[in-house]
């Protein structure tokens, strides 16, 4: 991770932002997991807390961007249904600075959804980067050009990625939907030092087995599509 003179990160542990059921005992053996009594939801959650000294004055740009940062927090408990403690699902979530320049951050993050009762967890992945001007967090479609056809240009990216890397797919990539209805099967994306990573959630395209669908499109691939900031170089 790098730290710009002009720009502080401080990474918070937020492993209390959900606390567990207010009854404490110790969980029932795996092969009692659906017999009445209480459940120990375990919870460890990890996000980042970002604060740039040039936007003291303007407050609200850094509640902007700590807002979008905190964002998948509040995604993983609505793929969880945790609407309260009570829901029987243990969750965990990491994170990793992917890339920072002076005008973005990109951020990646790996969850966990446990339920009681079930074979195995559920292992949701996030992106998020952030326009550190104006803490506003950018869809997929703000990477790209105006005029571009951004389908096509990451179509191109996972047909490449997926048969060079032999995927498990349960269907047709070509069916994937820049901006569907349902969040667990939109597509999600975060920037590293080198490749644009596009990725969908376990089941959308490939089986728990396999995990998400995470491709790696090199930067060379977008050119002329994904706008000048985001490209290597600009601004790091």
């Amino acid at each position: 991770m790098r730290i710009l003179l002009h720009t502080i990160l401080f990474l918070i542990l937020a492993g209390a932002v959900i606390a567990p059921a207010a009854a404490q005992e110790a969980p029932d053996p795996v092969d009692d997991m659906w017999s009445p009594g209480v459940k120990q939801v375990d919870v460890e959650i990890k996000y980042p807390f970002f604060f740039n000294p040039d936007n003291m004055d303007n407050d609200e740009v850094n509640q902007e961007l700590n807002r979008a940062l905190a964002g998948p927090v509040d995604q993983l408990r609505d793929f969880a249904g945790w609407e309260e403690e009570s829901s029987g699902a243990s969750l965990y979530l990491d994170f990793a600075i992917m890339r920072h320049t002076d005008a973005f951050l990109s951020i990646a993050y790996n969850g966990s959804i446990m339920h009681f009762g079930t074979a195995h967890p559920v292992n949701p992945m996030f992106g998020v980067t952030v326009d550190l001007g104006t803490g506003r967090a950018y869809s997929l479609k703000d990477m790209f050009q105006p005029g571009c056809d951004v389908k096509k240009q990451l179509l191109a990216g996972l047909q490449k990625y997926t048969a060079a890397n032999d995927a498990m797919l349960l269907g047709p990539i070509e069916d994937f939907e820049m901006d569907p209805d349902d969040p667990w099967v939109r597509p999600g994306f975060y920037l590293t030092d080198h490749v644009f990573v596009l990725f969908f959630q376990e089941y959308v395209f490939t089986p728990h087995v396999y995990g998400p669908l995470v491709a790696e499109i090199p930067y060379a691939n977008l050119k002329g599509c994904l706008k000048d900031t985001f490209m290597p170089g600009a601004g790091e």
